[in-house]
């Protein structure tokens, strides 16, 4: 991945088995590491100068993969104003929080205890490296584009929250850990659509205003464009080495009964989850209600072996 980001955004069970990636990390790059000190520092009001691995503790593990993901991107990303450095310290201005608001407003979407955490960070990352690369690149309609960034991850997050929820009926799901980040990733792939190909901006505008279903508009998409969004989430997937193995799945999930004929379950169920989150999702659409059989809604995705409680998916949080 661009900046050599993978082995500090793959997943961990813990803090702890984070921590030697980071220390890692530093130790190649004495330069973060002094920058790194410096900030912790400041936090203590102290020049007094203490062990490498104590900073990072207090500092906290995923605060501190943040900052060492922001600089390592300020290199990339060196001509973005949001990039700023102080000539001084060479410290960021903006805090990375800010800097990588997507990922940080994934994580938190999703749950920052939960089994998702470190993915959503990942597929938000994959956001904010668009954002980067829009202001980069692009001058003519730059506005539009990154308006579009923020609608498609704010979509990116319900379809991600549904499926969530929708995956506690399936009785077995072997790609689950992908779920959340496929269902990012596949709007993360129409915003790469649309900087590759502006048209696809009012293309997006036009399906959604006339309701198209999702496998039509993946036809549409392909004989306008002369492929789909969906084989830009497969490529995207391969660029970060903790997406991989979801490849396949994103690159169908308009179309996932095409796994079927193939015997690819892990990949169909994986699909159809996302296709179904994102059936669900649309606005207009009628909610179900009760308990019934996934497959009724969509002939998509007849063979998927779930049944839903649709009282409970659509129940809001804190009801009752």
């Amino acid at each position: 991945m661009l900046a050599g980001l993978d082995e500090l955004i793959n997943e961990a069970e813990s803090a702890d088995q984070k921590l030697p990636v980071i220390m890692r990390e530093f130790m190649s790059r004495p330069d973060l590491a002094e920058v790194f000190n410096a900030v912790v520092s400041s936090m203590r009001e102290s020049e007094e100068k203490v062990p490498l691995e104590e900073s990072i503790r207090l500092y906290g593990v995923q605060n501190t993969v943040f900052f060492l993901v922001t600089y390592k991107l300020s290199e990339v990303y060196s001509s973005c104003k949001i990039m700023t450095k102080d000539p001084q310290t060479h410290r960021l201005l903006a805090a990375p929080s800010q800097v990588l608001k997507y990922a940080h407003s994934a994580r938190i979407a999703i749950g920052e205890d939960g089994r998702y955490r470190d993915s959503s960070f990942a597929a938000g990352l994959l956001f904010d490296m668009l954002g980067f690369t829009i202001v980069t690149d692009i001058e003519a309609d730059q506005k539009k584009h990154l308006e579009f960034l923020d609608q498609r991850f704010n979509r990116g997050i319900l379809v991600a929250n549904t499926a969530v929820k929708i995956a506690r009926d399936k009785k077995q799901l072997r790609q689950e850990k992908h779920l959340v980040a496929a269902c990012l990733i596949r709007e993360a792939a129409k915003v790469a659509m649309a900087y590759c190909n502006a048209e696809y901006l009012e293309f997006m505008k036009n399906c959604e205003k006339a309701k198209i279903s999702l496998a039509i508009r993946n036809l549409a998409e392909v004989n306008r464009f002369g492929g789909t969004s969906a084989s830009v989430a497969q490529l995207i997937c391969l660029c970060f080495e903790m997406f991989a193995p979801a490849n396949r799945a994103l690159s169908r999930c308009d179309t996932p009964f095409m796994f079927l004929a193939e015997k690819k379950l892990d990949d169909f169920d994986l699909a159809a989850l996302c296709f179904l989150s994102a059936h669900l999702t649309r606005e207009a659409m009628e909610k179900p209600k009760g308990n019934i059989l996934a497959g009724t809604l969509r002939p998509e995705i007849r063979e998927l072996d779930l049944r839903l409680d649709f009282d409970r998916i659509f129940k809001k949080e804190g009801g009752k």
